[in-house]
């Protein structure tokens, strides 16, 4: 059962979203006090107003009509009444005192409180109605009525407030999410980085990462640098293995060569001796030329065999461990080419581009054994299956390694990673360059072309010789 992990992040971007949260609703209550305490100052103010025009209309008897409607109309212009109208009109029906005209509100906001109006309609309620006695002529007539469209306009604005402050609010808490999203996540594009590095064989990569603030990445870049400690050291230790195994193929082969030399070698060269003898006692009496003729071709037969046997011994084993340099090499890579060359038949011309002249002494005699067996492998396969007319070997030192490449003009590879799983041809060719540091690349040389040919190419590092 796996241990339940602790995520530092979640409760990081929590933290600051709290922090947002709370600073949105401590705004919302500010603006609730300052709104609330502006509606209480508004409603006493308007409810002295009104008590003061009521005590106006109380002292009507007192003051004659012009006195009456100048002072109702200085106490409610400096003080309007809040969601009330009072209207007065004279025996005749005349508007002495009516409501201030209000402002049309905006489009928006006019559009709302009608949509608000049709969903929930104000409830008709009757208004207050008195007449006010004069000393001449009718008593006039007051009406107090409520003015809930002010209310509705009102109620409503409150509520835009509100809602922008809740709005505002939870955009900056977004914000403030993202943004620490985003930052603390950040060290993943620098990680993806360093994975495609290490898949690519820099296993050293994740030493570049910087320390992420956040634990569970910082775990992740601790990881990525266990891994690449890991995998280095298992491609070190497969080079080592490698090494070892084409060690452990070379020397079977010297093996099988010094047993071939010794066994075929003697045996060859004593019947070579023993046709020739054969062939002189034979010419030496009469009316035996022609077995004097079969004996001396036994023996050019027996020549010819130990010269096959020559050079299968030197492709056995080559000598490369006797010397190194680039002169030795290019003598290696000669001697192949000549050989195919010797062949005959359908073998292409091959062309050697060798510049080993600034190698020096690194290029050491096992450098120079891996480029000759892989030489000798691609070319073999070249002569076998390519059925090309021109081949390329090209070889050259470059800063610390050699580069090398064979090319064809023959009818190249359907399926390479099947035919480098065939045999031990491409196979080998490529664990000789991976041994060395290198990767082996195969492509067509023509792509598209009904004959597109095959390029085989490496790069082989000298650094990587002495494990060998």
């Amino acid at each position: 059962m796996s241990a339940v992990v602790d995520l530092e992040l979640p409760r990081l971007v929590m933290r600051r979203a709290s922090a947002v949260a709370l600073a949105a609703l401590l705004a919302v209550l500010a603006i609730g006090f300052w709104r609330t305490n502006d509606d209480i100052e508004q409603e006493l103010r308007a409810a002295t107003s009104l008590a003061a025009a009521f005590a106006h209309i109380a002292q009507a008897t007192q003051l004659d009509d012009r006195a009456l409607v100048r002072a109702l109309h200085t106490q409610l212009g400096e003080v309007p009444l809040r969601h009330l109208t009072l209207t007065m009109r004279d025996g005749q029906g005349r508007l002495l005192l009516g409501p201030s005209s209000e402002r049309e509100p905006p489009g928006a906001m006019a559009w709302v409180l009608a949509a608000h109006q049709r969903a929930w309609p104000t409830p008709q309620i009757a208004p207050v109605t008195w007449h006010v006695p004069r000393a001449v002529g009718p008593p006039w007539r007051v009406v107090l009525e409520a003015a809930p469209h002010s209310e509705r306009h009102e109620a409503l604005v409150q509520l835009g407030w509100l809602l922008a402050a809740l709005i505002v609010g939870a955009a900056a808490m977004l914000g403030v999410m993202a943004w620490s999203v985003r930052r603390s996540l950040q060290p993943l594009q620098s990680m993806l980085g360093v994975i495609a590095r290490i898949r690519g064989g820099d296993f050293g990569a994740a030493r570049t990462l910087a320390t992420a603030r956040v634990r569970e990445l910082q775990a992740v870049n601790e990881a990525l640098a266990a891994l690449g400690a890991a995998l280095a050291g298992a491609e070190a230790d497969r080079r080592v293995l490698s090494h070892k195994v084409l060690t452990l193929q070379e020397e079977e082969r010297s093996s099988l060569a010094r047993e071939l030399h010794d066994e075929f070698g003697q045996q060859l060269t004593a019947l070579r001796l023993n046709a020739s003898v054969l062939a002189r006692m034979l010419r030496a009496q009469p009316g035996l030329a022609e077995p004097a003729t079969l004996a001396a071709e036994l023996g050019e037969r027996g020549a010819c065999m130990q010269r096959e046997v020559r050079n299968l011994l030197e492709r056995l084993a080559p000598r490369a461990g006797e010397a190194a340099g680039g002169a030795r090499l290019q003598e290696l890579l000669q001697s192949i080419i000549g050989g195919w060359q010797r062949a005959g038949g359908s073998t292409p011309v091959i062309e050697l581009d060798c510049a080993l002249d600034d190698a020096g002494p690194e290029l050491s005699a096992n450098l120079v054994l891996a480029v000759y067996r892989m030489s000798q492998e691609a070319l073999t396969n070249v002569a076998r299956h390519a059925q090309a007319q021109h081949a390329t070997l090209m070889v050259r030192w470059r800063e610390g390694g050699v580069d090398w490449r064979v090319c064809d003009d023959g009818i190249g590879l359907g399926d390479v990673g099947a035919a480098a799983l065939r045999g031990n041809g491409l196979a080998g060719v490529r664990e000789r360059a991976w041994a060395f540091g290198g990767d082996l690349a195969i492509d067509a040389l023509r792509p598209g072309a009904a004959r597109p040919g095959l390029r085989l190419s490496a790069r082989l590092t000298a650094a990587q010789q002495e494990a060998a």
